[in-house]
Parts: C-alpha cells; structure tokens; sequence
C-alpha cells in the first residue's frame, strides 16, 4: 500500500538533511556551498534504492547520466515505469507527491529551482498565480541536457581553483544567465498555460546603457550579479538580458569577463602593482583564477602579457 499525499516528506533540496530523507547517499557534487541563489546543483551516483514518498519544496529537473536503465515511479499515486537512456530529463513540479525506485546504480544530475524564479519571470506579461509546471517523463531536450552540464562544469572549476565550493566571483554572473534562460525556456515549453515571454526589440536606450555600463565599470572589484545590474536600471533579469545583449552584443557575463581583462591588462602595465592584487581588485577571488581566466582570454598568462609590455 502506498502512502496517501497526506504523508509525503515535505523535502527541501538545498538541505543535506532533507536529501538524505530521500537518497541514501549525499551528492558526490553539490553547489550548496557555493551560495548559488534560488538553485541547487547536485550530481547523484546512488545504488539500488527506493525513495519514501515526498513533496519537492522547489521545481526539480532529473538529467539522467548513466547507462541505460529502468526507473520506477509513483506520480500522485499513479505508476508507471520508465526507460532512461543518457541526456533523459524528468522535471518534478514542486509539491508534487512523488516516489522513485531503481533496481541498480543509478547516476543523474539534479537542478532544484525555487518557484519565485518563474514568478520572476513572467510578472510582465501574466499573472505568475496561474503558471503551473507541468510534470514531464523520460524526454531528450537538448537545450535543458546543455545548461545543466555547463553548470556542472561551472561547479567543478569553483571548486577546483576557489577550494572548498565556494563561488567564484567570475561565475556568479555566468551561473545567473544560464539559470535565467533555463526558466525561460521551462516557462515557453513546460507549463499549463504557455507564457507570453516577451521578445524585445530595440536594446537598451542609450541612457540606460551607460547607466549600466557606468556601475559595472565602478564594480569590477565586486561579486556582481545579473539581478544587482538590471536593478540599477529597473528592469527584471529577462527583460534586461535580452536587450543588453541586444544593444552590445554580449551578454550580460560575457561583457563584465571582457571588462575585468581589459581592466587587468591596464592595471598590468603598472608594474609596481602585485599579479595577485590585480586579481582582486578586478574581481577574481584568487590569483590561480585570475591566471586561467586571462589565459583563456589573452592566450597568455598575466605575468608573461605583463612581460612582453
């Protein structure tokens, strides 16, 4: 007999508490170190196992990573079983009654989203109370297979260079657009009623370009974040996405990285100036960072850019 709703596990996933009420093992990676606002990163590797009967406290998409495999479920007390193969997604709305069981190893990687990151989303162009994520079973869909693994490799560089999982200030930025056209994406192609995501035409006026471009420039030494900018010039983070990049051709992460080299490079060619504090004052937690970054841009290390001044 299975459990009635009334008895599901109400389930946070931010929390190591509240995962292990439902796996057996903790993530072999997770961003809860890394402070990631309003989304949770975890990569699963767990054995044979089934899950008590819970309610997700955030919307939750499953990307299967492993080999081909069977999964049982229980949606609302309805079974079924499905098939997964490498790149499946499952998305779990929150609050949804649920119930997994796998018969062997099972690897997946999971994204757990607050609901006010829709609400967010959508407030423009329709009323966010009658938006519902809509359950959805065993699909490839590239888009979501792409963005969950990019975050994943954003995790593992913080981890590897900023020690311990915490954030680096260069990826918060990059984190905050991928999860911003993930829910855009979730909004146009997975809910109840589909949402009227405003298209924007035009870029930014130019007032409010160089409002923009005058506080990232002011902050480079800061952990900025897409919403701290699109405040500056009322804007939500969609809105102002969509037309920064429209008016510079970059988006919102791409032209503070751009901004912090130019800067560095600059701060560069005054020598008495120490390699490690450059890397502060332009934003990167440490110099190893700041060292692969720059490589990765200039196609040199800042000391031989530095050099060859």
């Amino acid at each position: 007999m299975q459990p009635s709703p009334t008895q599901s596990l109400k389930i946070d996933f931010t929390q190591d508490d509240g995962i292990l009420q439902v796996f057996s093992r903790l993530p072999i990676l997770s961003s809860r170190q890394a402070a990631w606002e309003r989304i949770h990163l975890g990569h699963y590797q767990q054995p044979a196992h089934e899950t008590p009967e819970y309610c997700p406290a955030q919307h939750t998409i499953s990307i299967h990573l492993g080999s081909s495999g069977i999964e049982e479920q229980w949606w609302e007390g309805r079974f079924r079983q499905e098939h997964f193969v490498y790149g499946d997604i499952c998305i779990y709305p929150a609050g949804c009654p649920q119930k997994q069981r796998w018969r062997k190893d099972f690897e997946f990687l999971e994204l757990n989203l607050d609901p006010t990151l829709f609400s967010q989303a959508v407030y423009e162009s329709i009323n966010p109370d009658r938006l519902e994520i809509l359950p959805y079973r065993t699909a490839q869909d590239p888009l979501i297979q792409h963005i969950g693994l990019a975050l994943r490799t954003s995790l593992e560089s913080s981890i590897a260079v900023g020690g311990g999982g915490a954030l680096l200030e260069a990826n918060r930025l990059y984190v905050e657009t991928m999860v911003n056209a993930l829910v855009v994406h979730l909004l146009k192609h997975y809910t109840t009623q589909k949402a009227a995501i405003q298209s924007y035409a035009g870029g930014l006026s130019l007032f409010k370009l160089k409002v923009t471009i005058a506080h990232i420039q002011a902050h480079l030494d800061q952990n900025l974040s897409l919403s701290e900018i699109a405040a500056v010039v009322q804007m939500s983070p969609h809105y102002f996405a969509s037309l920064f990049k429209q008016s510079t051709g970059q988006t919102p992460h791409q032209y503070v990285l751009s901004c912090r080299i130019e800067r560095a490079k600059h701060l560069l060619a005054q020598r008495e100036l120490a390699i490690a504090d450059i890397s502060q004052q332009v934003g990167f937690q440490n110099q190893s960072h700041f060292t692969s970054v720059f490589r990765k841009y200039v196609k040199v290390t800042p000391k031989a850019y530095r050099n060859s001044l």
